[in-house]
């Protein structure tokens, strides 16, 4: 990659604003220009709003597919290129996305909620053959903005991370939730109660790592 970047996001929900925002912040090495397309989108500060997947592509050296899968399966094909695709789209191959982009270059990414505040749990996966070494290594650098990454061996892979990281979260906050409850019972205030076990959770964690 140069040392100018232009990069592109297709759809703005709540995983494609946080790509947005960590990109913004962390700019990982390199200066970052940003395109983003997203239904019902008017204006954007920090990007340059466009009207389609191909503008994007046509603008874009690397973008981000975050839109829902059933939305990605309507869009028509590209026009043939070299662009690099990155997924967040969870169940939708990338011999199915390559279909549609036009472009050998596709990368599966599986990041869970964390994302929104850069301390996801990311599994991604590749044909690296496809990839120059300056590309591998910016890809690799801008998953490092998001959170913990690893490559897992197999698409299929992803599957599995899918359930257990990304299903992982809602599991924190119902033990949470019911150690919060059991300290407002016990006569704590709700402000208290979240005190507490917010700090025990984090005390424990930095205890097992140690």
């Amino acid at each position: 990659m140069n040392n100018k970047t232009n990069v592109g996001i297709f759809g703005l929900g709540n995983m494609g604003q946080a790509i947005f925002k960590l990109l913004q912040k962390n700019q990982v090495g390199q200066r970052l220009n940003f395109y983003v397309c997203s239904l019902g989108l008017k204006k954007i500060r920090g990007a340059v709003l466009l009207n389609s997947l191909n503008q994007l592509i046509n603008q874009g050296d690397i973008i981000f597919l975050c839109i829902k899968p059933q939305d990605f399966y309507n869009l028509k094909p590209a026009a043939p290129n070299h662009k690099i695709f990155i997924s967040i789209m969870a169940g939708v191959k990338i011999a199915n996305i390559k279909k549609i982009v036009n472009s050998p270059k596709v990368i599966r990414l599986m990041p869970n909620l964390p994302l929104q505040v850069g301390r996801a749990v990311i599994a991604w996966f590749a044909d690296e053959k496809k990839f120059s070494k300056n590309q591998l290594g910016f890809i690799k650098k801008t998953f490092m903005a998001f959170g913990y990454n690893f490559k897992v061996k197999t698409e299929a892979d992803l599957n599995k991370i899918t359930a257990l990281s990304g299903s992982g979260p809602a599991y924190v906050f119902l033990f949470m939730d019911a150690l919060i409850r059991s300290a407002i019972n016990l006569g704590f205030s709700p402000a208290r109660a979240q005190a507490i076990i917010y700090e025990l959770l984090a005390g424990s964690l930095k205890y097992y790592k140690s």
